[in-house]
């Protein structure tokens, strides 16, 4: 990996440091590398003076060229995804609002966790004054997101049912579930 280009070496080495900073991290082809060089640099030479520990030339050079091979595959990966037609995932706002009088609101929400899949829902009912009337909450093992989603819709509907309720407003932020 050659960083500095000969035809660049009175530049690299003759400049002042403000005005070699900001040339090279102007440079759209080469402002990764610069980036990364400078940061390797800064955490080397912090690990030599705090810590004592010396890393050879080589070890130096492999981690840059392994930063920069990281840094680019997530460049990459990002622009795939971007440029694919998947569906890009959207934040939308959300805020409680109450019912009609005689009515009652089921506020549900499942989760799963992404390293072993265990999935729980809770949710809450309330009345058009958000006065809290009934909660609940349950593991449910393992499924997938939009069936917790689903399941906490019918719990909260069986438990809004067995307190007498039959107008009942759903609100859950899964737009798959909905």
């Amino acid at each position: 990996m050659q960083v500095i280009q000969p035809s660049d070496h009175h530049r690299f080495f003759g400049a002042q440091l403000q005005g070699w900073i900001l040339h090279h991290i102007r440079q759209e082809h080469t402002s990764l590398e610069f980036g990364i060089i400078c940061w390797s640099l800064w955490r080397t030479r912090n690990d030599r003076v705090f810590t004592g520990k010396i890393v050879t030339t080589e070890t130096f050079l492999q981690r840059i060229r392994a930063w920069i091979n990281f840094v680019r595959n997530a460049q990459d990966k990002d622009r795939l995804i971007h440029s694919s037609r998947l569906p890009i995932r959207t934040e939308v706002e959300i805020s409680w609002k109450p019912p009609p009088p005689e009515w009652v609101t089921l506020n549900s929400d499942g989760s799963v966790t992404t390293e072993s899949g265990h999935a729980a829902v809770g949710g809450l009912i309330r009345d058009h004054t958000g006065r809290c009337l009934a909660a609940f909450a349950m593991n449910l093992g393992m499924c997938s997101i939009t069936r917790a989603e689903l399941r906490g819709v019918m719990e909260g509907l069986q438990l809004a049912w067995d307190m007498g309720f039959r107008r009942v407003r759903v609100e859950l932020d899964s737009r798959c579930a909905v």
